[in-house]
């Protein structure tokens, strides 16, 4: 059996930091120092991808800081309040109020076979109900 622990302390001295490893090999996050001290063990599933990084091509370290600077990059100021606009924007029911209805949208005349949750004329749902597509049909049918 291979000593995984020993493969991450030598990349370790090779120059690579926690997280670099962390984020390259694909283990959790902050799971590497508990595994060096010996306090966490592996996962078998950690296992497979550290087996995987010992016999992939590696990057240089010095190399990796790319990253790191595509991340410092995505964290600037204009980006996180246009991200924050975004986020904070109005919610459906403000928007609602925003464009309240009409009074004459509100007063619209119901036919007199209206009843309170009935579905919509000419749709599936009133003919499946009434066997008809509009209350004029509907009221034909009852004649």
């Amino acid at each position: 059996m291979k000593d995984f622990v020993q493969i991450l302390k030598d990349d370790l001295e090779k120059g690579y930091s926690k997280s670099d490893l962390e984020r390259l090999i694909g283990l959790p996050q902050n799971c590497l120092s508990g595994v060096i001290k010996g306090v966490k063990e592996l996962s078998r599933k950690s296992e497979i991808k550290i087996e995987q990084w010992e016999v992939s091509e590696k990057p240089n370290p010095l190399q990796v800081y790319f990253v790191k600077k595509n991340v410092t990059e995505n964290n600037l100021q204009e980006k996180k309040e246009r991200i924050l606009a975004e986020r904070n924007g109005l919610p459906k029911e403000k928007a609602k109020q925003a464009y309240p209805l009409k009074t004459s949208e509100v007063n619209i005349k119901k036919h007199h076979l209206w009843k309170e949750g009935d579905p919509k004329e000419d749709s599936g749902s009133f003919f499946l109900r009434y066997g008809c597509f509009t209350y004029a049909e509907l009221e034909n049918l009852q004649k």
